[in-house]
């Protein structure tokens, strides 16, 4: 039995902590912030932090169980310790006078933020042993909190520790935060932290530039938005190759450049590697830049800025060179609505060390339209279903901004629907339909080039501007009553016309099959399924002939 004295004395190990409220200009109210204990007993049962740029103190470190990069009601932020003066706590307890023995000094780290969990709470034996109720024990572990402790698992109903450590963790650091380095905070920006390799075997997990980059090396984790399923079996479904991916990543990256994993989570300050230090100072000035980009965006989309990433050769370029000048990256900014979500996405935004957006290598203004003429693909709206039922599709309207071989630039504008079914993209567009499926092993291509031809009635710029999901169901039903099957394929042959076609493919006994129709020509070809030889063809009405003996 644990003697009860022992819980309570070892408590006196009391380390302020507090979590931040930041106000509607990202800048942090000295008044706001919250103080909250930690008892020392459990040092060893909660998951510590360190925000580095230098030592920030002031950031808003929360979980984001389901990786929309919004800390959203139920995703809890850390406590932050403050800087602490050594205490005595006493080690040995003369349980026959209630009196201390022997005491130790402690002397805890400053400014790092912690999570805890419910599962420190001992199990109904020991609490019976001690003589206490689950609401007691509370109440001593965290006395300044009355026992009323924001665990990271609440709502959680198959919360692991593993799952905990794979989860997102950000930190807001907003402005009049404090970094030991480089003083207070003047421009907000965000770092990053996942688990990776090697991280669990340290004291201090760190969350730093580095881990930023890495995290944004590679597509976001797709995850359920309901925070009670993380954990669940669906959330590992998305997170466990999410997880491969950092590693891999990290496999390419000390391939290429001999940079191991530890290089993204080790304390830069603590080792007193200078280069590093100022290279994780240019990665967070650029950083800045991208954060006041994202809220323009946000702002002027009333959307909400979710995620931006950096390409591959971005990324190594970065880690290779400590002097890089510029940073490309990527936006994406989401909003979801009665099922289905609304995405814009801005590719290739390039930034300088001077905290300047390129356009066509010349700095510019930072303006939301400046912002949308200096992204190469600036418009893509993309409003989809978010069920997994046996038809999804999207609705995109996309704008491709370039520059052709003179350098002038060129603006491309599309909108189409895109169904996701079996397997296949069938894609209605203004200027193609383009559709794909399978019956009796025969895969059928439609493909509508021609503006006249009216198999499908329906005005596709109006059902994507108008998000029209009603239309594009009815689309869907069209396309689902074709007669896809070999007896029909004069009806097929109907629906095309100048500049349209129509291609079937089965594959029989090793060979391809393939019989490809449009107003110039009908042939018919049988080749070999491994080497792609022809064995033989027909044109004209012999095609049909062939093709019939592989197709009836």
């Amino acid at each position: 039995m644990t003697d009860n004295n022992t819980y309570i004395l070892i408590a006196l190990a009391l380390i302020s902590s507090c979590s931040v409220s930041n106000n509607d200009d990202n800048s942090l109210d000295q008044l706001e912030l919250n103080s909250a204990p930690i008892n020392f007993q459990y040092w060893n049962q909660s998951k510590k932090f360190n925000v580095i740029d230098g030592y920030i103190e002031g950031a808003n470190l929360y979980i984001d169980w389901n990786f929309n990069n919004i800390q959203d009601e139920g995703e809890l932020s850390a406590y932050w310790t403050g800087v602490t003066e050594p205490f005595e706590v006493c080690v040995e307890w003369n349980t026959d006078d209630n009196s201390c023995l022997n005491t130790t000094t402690v002397d805890p780290p400053d400014n790092y933020y912690w999570f805890v969990d419910d599962l420190i709470i001992p199990d109904a034996s020991t609490l019976n042993d001690l003589g206490l109720t689950r609401d007691e024990w509370l109440a001593e572990a965290f006395p300044e909190l009355n026992g009323e402790v924001n665990f990271v698992n609440t709502g959680i109903s198959e919360y692991t520790r593993s799952c905990f450590n794979n989860a997102l963790k950000i930190a807001d650091v907003p402005v009049g935060a404090f970094d030991s380095i480089r003083g207070s905070v003047t421009s907000p920006y965000s770092l990053y932290y996942n688990f990776g390799s090697g991280a669990e075997s340290l004291q201090f997990e760190n969350i730093t530039p580095f881990t930023t980059i890495l995290f944004q090396g590679i597509e976001s984790a797709d995850v359920p938005l309901e925070i009670s399923l993380a954990c669940s079996a669906q959330w590992w479904n998305e997170i466990n190759p999410f997880t491969n991916k950092i590693i891999t990543l990290m496999n390419i990256i000390e391939s290429q450049l001999g940079i191991s994993s530890n290089f993204f989570y080790e304390d830069f300050i603590a080792s007193g590697d200078e280069v590093k230090r100022l290279q994780a100072e240019r990665i967070v000035d650029h950083l800045s830049t991208v954060y006041e980009i994202k809220e323009i965006v946000s702002l002027s989309n009333n959307l909400e800025a979710i995620q931006n990433r950096v390409d591959q050769e971005t990324l190594l370029e970065i880690l290779s060179n400590p002097n890089f000048e510029n940073l490309t990256f990527d936006l994406l900014v989401e909003e979801e609505q009665e099922g289905w979500r609304k995405r814009i996405h801005y590719n290739d935004l390039i930034v300088n060390s001077e905290g300047q957006l390129l356009l066509n290598n010349s700095p510019i203004d930072i303006s939301y339209e400046n912002i949308s003429a200096a992204s190469s693909l600036h418009a893509i709206q993309n409003v989809y279903s978010v069920f997994q039922d046996t038809l999804n599709f999207e609705l995109i309207d996309s704008t491709a901004i370039f520059y052709n071989n003179n350098q002038e630039r060129e603006t491309q504008n599309k909108k189409s629907i895109t169904y996701l079914q079996q397997g296949f993209t069938n894609e209605i567009s203004n200027d193609l339909y383009h559709y794909r499926q399978f019956d009796d092993s025969i895969r059928f291509i439609i493909v509508v080039n021609n503006p006249l031809n009216n198999l499908i009635p329906y005005d596709i710029d109006g059902i994507v501007d108008g998000v029209d999901i009603a239309s594009a169901n009815d689309i869907f039903n069209i396309l689902d009553a074709l007669p896809l099957n070999w007896s029909s394929i004069e009806t097929l042959k109907s629906y095309m016309m100048d500049d349209d076609s129509l291609h079937l493919q089965k594959n029989i006994n090793d060979k391809s099959v393939n019989f490809d129709y449009s107003t110039f020509l009908t042939e018919c070809r049988v080749s070999d399924s491994q080497s792609g030889t022809l064995i033989e063809n027909a044109y004209g009405g012999a095609a049909h002939e062939l093709c019939s003996t592989y197709y009836d």
